[in-house]
């Protein structure tokens, strides 16, 4: 005889959970949560991809570069940069 987990009515019927279908029933649920985390993880990351001010690919956005001294905390030029800026 399995050991009853705990009952329940459903319709007037009563359903006894064991062990096991209570191990099966939250095996799928964490399946589900995880499928659904990484279809979030997912989305996003292909949505933030996918934007439209990617400037790289759009020949149609004017691209000016800038050289900016790179200084230490005395004030000594160490490096130049060259930033990118639409």
């Amino acid at each position: 005889m399995p050991i009853v987990f705990f009952s329940f009515k459903i319709n007037g019927k009563v359903n006894d959970m064991t062990l096991e279908k209570l191990e099966i029933y939250l095996w799928w649920i964490t399946m589900l949560m995880a499928a659904i985390t990484i279809g979030i993880i997912g989305g996003y990351y292909w949505w933030t991809r996918n934007k439209g001010s990617n400037y790289l690919r759009n020949d149609e956005i004017p691209l000016r570069y800038f050289i900016q001294k790179q200084v230490d905390r005395k004030g000594n030029t160490i490096g130049y940069e060259c930033l990118l800026r639409t």
